[in-house]
């Protein structure tokens, strides 16, 4: 009976367990598809081991490489600092272009992200739940509807955002 690799746990920063599983997915993927295999990564706490596994990804076909930088035991964004010195060790190490994940909670994190990392853009999660807005370089209660001098100043609200944002899917999705 074949073992499916895709068993409870085995998945996301879980894989980590299994390095020779994700080369071969990757190589799978990087050979059968016509598009490019992007690769998102937590640290290991030794940052070699994290070099290492980076570059074998990067050689197994990976085009577009995300480095979020917490390991995957460090859960707790908000009281443990993603480590950029690390992002930009994997960053100097790799060929191919570089995303940086962790601490960015405003439009000014990722200028400040972008410099100390090296990297060719940022991610963000959870903070973009609390602010849809935050790479429009608004903090959260800030969103202001048009711009300035417009007649339509007032607050915008998540759940109108969310909406304008479904909207948005819901026609580019069918053509419009």
């Amino acid at each position: 009976m074949a073992i499916w690799p895709f068993s409870p746990g085995n998945y996301g920063a879980f894989l980590t367990d299994n390095l020779p599983l994700v080369k071969s997915l990757v190589q799978k993927l990087a050979l059968n598809l016509q598009v490019p295999v992007s690769c998102k990564i937590r640290l290991f706490p030794d940052l070699q081991v994290t070099i290492n596994y980076a570059k074998m990804l990067e050689e197994a076909g990976c085009s577009l490489f995300a480095v979020h930088g917490r390991t995957r035991d460090e859960k707790d964004g908000k009281k443990i600092r993603a480590d950029w010195n690390a992002i930009r060790a994997v960053k100097d190490a790799l060929r191919i272009p570089v995303l940086a994940n962790g601490n960015i909670r405003h439009i000014d994190d990722v200028q400040n992200c972008l410099e100390e990392t090296g990297a060719e853009g940022v991610l963000s999660a959870e903070s973009l739940l609390e602010n849809p807005a935050l790479f429009a370089g608004y903090r959260t209660g800030e969103w202001i509807l048009g711009s300035e001098g417009s007649d339509k100043v007032g607050k915008l609200d998540q759940t109108d955002l969310l909406v304008e944002y479904l909207k948005l899917c819901e026609r580019l999705c069918h053509g419009e």
